[in-house]
């Protein structure tokens, strides 16, 4: 390289792979795409990019493994890990530093390598990601003033990596991360890679969610609404007042606006005679100033007159009409400023009174209103599409014929959406036919963030729905999860789109909507409003039904009593009307037993 100085790119390819059942990692695919490719095009900032092996002339022999326009750095201590390709990539560079992130990465991103890039350049020192409020790692920035330490440590044979960064904690930059992002996850097993690659099997609902969260970017994109239209939105920029609140100096009763000096000496005993000389209501204004001994009558949020001070309530004072000039007797002495609202008191014209990412209420539009907005910039909404599939179906109020069924999954989504808050752009029936729902996806995914399908997802020669996956080249990330009801799901990528495939029993869909969506649904928004809630109950009755995978369970809690509904079969849609919770009945246990206390995901 004729780089000197400076930082360069560096992916880690070599390695035993031990766990990958002799695969080796840089060369899965996700896409078409072996994973080092999606490192390398992640690196595509630096001026120089190395790659790491354990043999150099072997990959310079392998046409179809031709790392170029890389350069390739051999790993001469390859039995010694990470430790030793980084060693190795620090010893052989002629840059100050090195960028490095593994093969196992194929998620990493640009931004989050020129995060690190661009720190690096700014401190000129080792720089990592938190995790934990401890360095990840990987990816990193070595440099080479960590050559000595990484020598002693392979010569020793001490080849922890977080060993190796504690001994310069006091020299590293640590970087906070948003909790949303899991660009850093690697793939240490052929487990791992066959649930990130979509190869049929059965993961676990916590699994099955990662897989889907992983890499979502959150919505940016804005639109302008009317205030109450926002209610229940995320605002997308601060909010500084146009006005101060109040605008003025107002009276917060009904009474006399008075100067306090001349309210000296009053009491109950003993009044003070003043001089009334004009009269405010709200939304009005004196033009008088008050002079010694003058008092206006002044109503509630008026404004208070120029040279007065305080405000006597009403009840303190007696009227008195007169032939020249009406008059009042004040009873009660005041301070200054007594029972007077300053302008400003609530905020003044300019301050930050609603932070971006305020979830807005009706606490938040009264705020927005007095802060002299009407309009207001908020995250648009999720977009989603929503197809079932089937030929059985029948929309309701057509005539049943043998055979079908009134199309009820595609009602009780659409509604459900339209409880979270969603944009629901597509609602369509697909027939039993691959192409009809891979077009279908195609069309959704073109503005869609989710796309959402029930149906197809079994073993039957119906069930179209991984066979459009494939067509459309959709990523799999799931098929079939550990749990009852609603096992047959399935979950993948296309485009920009999250694309979730639900069971086409009613009930299970139900169930996969409310364990799978939400979490999608607050990661692309930063709402947490869709986290899941959980409460303690006393449950009023046994459910001692025994299940290999966890079962959830359709069940009401009330006052911290738990009472199940009369039918949980996933066919069973009527006795999910007034349920408020889900019941996670573990797998391979006894059940449930009546008194028991338990945890329950509420809806």
């Amino acid at each position: 390289s004729d780089y000197m100085g400076g930082i360069a790119g560096y992916i880690l390819a070599g390695g035993k792979n031990s766990r990958m059942d002799g695969k080796k990692k840089a060369f899965l695919m996700r896409e078409g795409i072996p994973f080092w490719k999606w490192i390398a095009n992640a690196m595509e900032p630096f001026e120089c990019v190395y790659i790491s092996v354990e043999n150099r002339q072997h990959y310079m022999n392998k046409g179809t493994w031709d790392f170029a326009p890389y350069s390739m750095i051999e790993d001469v201590f390859a039995d010694m890990g990470p430790m030793g390709g980084i060693l190795s990539g620090l010893l052989t560079c002629e840059e100050d530093a090195l960028l490095v992130a593994t093969c196992d990465m194929p998620l990493v991103s640009r931004e989050m390598l020129l995060k690190l890039k661009e720190e690096y350049e700014k401190k000129g020192r080792p720089v990592f990601y938190a995790v934990h409020g401890e360095p990840a790692p990987f990816p990193g920035v070595y440099t080479k003033d960590m050559l000595r330490e990484l020598q002693n440590r392979v010569n020793a044979n001490n080849l922890r990596m977080m060993d190796f960064l504690s001994a310069f904690k006091s020299e590293y930059v640590l970087l906070e991360r948003d909790q949303a992002e899991r660009e850093w996850e690697n793939i240490n097993t052929m487990e791992e890679y066959k649930i990130f690659s979509g190869a049929k099997h059965k993961v676990t609902v916590e699994e099955a969610v990662g897989s889907l969260t992983r890499t979502i970017a959150r919505i940016e994109d804005t639109e302008e609404v009317t205030i109450l239209e926002a209610v229940g939105r995320t605002l997308a920029e601060d909010i500084r007042a146009k006005c101060s609140q109040p605008p003025f100096p107002r009276s917060p009763l009904d009474g006399y606006a008075v100067r306090a000096l001349d309210t000296k000496g009053a009491s109950r005993n003993q009044g003070v005679r003043l001089k009334v000389i004009d009269k405010i209501y709200a939304g009005g204004a004196s033009h008088c100033s008050l002079g010694e001994r003058d008092a206006v009558r002044i109503m509630t949020g008026a404004p208070i007159p120029k040279g007065a001070d305080a405000v006597i309530r009403q009840e303190d004072t007696s009227f008195l009409k007169e032939e020249h000039g009406d008059g009042v007797t004040i009873y009660a002495e005041l301070s200054p400023y007594q029972n007077y609202c300053k302008e400003g008191e609530d905020f003044h014209a300019g301050d930050r009174i609603l932070a971006k990412g305020t979830v807005l209420h009706a606490a938040e539009a009264g705020i927005l209103a007095a802060g002299g907005y009407n309009l207001v910039k908020v995250q648009r909404r999720i977009r989603v599409a929503v197809f079932t599939t089937g030929n059985e179906l029948v929309e309701p109020g057509n005539v049943l014929e043998e055979g079908t069924v009134y199309n009820s999954n595609l009602y009780l989504i659409v509604a459900r959406l339209k409880e979270l808050d969603t944009e629901v752009i597509m609602q369509r029936q697909i027939a039993d036919e691959v192409s009809e729902l891979s077009g279908a996806i195609r069309e959704a995914a073109l503005t869609a963030d989710v796309i959402l399908t029930t149906g197809g997802v079994s073993v039957g020669e119906k069930d179209i729905v991984e066979q459009a996956y494939h067509e459309i080249g959709a990523e799999i990330c799931f098929h079939g999860v550990k749990m009852k009801p609603g096992s047959p799901m399935m979950g993948g990528k296309y485009k920009k789109s999250v694309i979730i495939s639900f069971s086409g029993n009613p009930y299970g869909a139900f169930v996969n909507m409310e364990l799978f969506l939400k979490p999608v649904l607050e990661v692309l928004s930063g709402n947490q409003k869709y986290r899941g809630k959980f409460r303690e109950g006393i449950l009023e009755e046994d459910f001692l039904k025994i299940s290999p995978t966890p079962r959830f369970v359709r069940a009401n809690w009330n006052n911290g009593r738990v009472r199940l509904a009369s039918g949980n079969a996933s066919g069973v849609l009527s006795t999910l009307s007034g349920c408020n919770c889900l019941l996670r009945v573990s797998e391979n246990g006894n059940g449930l037993k009546k008194g028991e206390t338990v945890c329950v995901r509420m809806l």
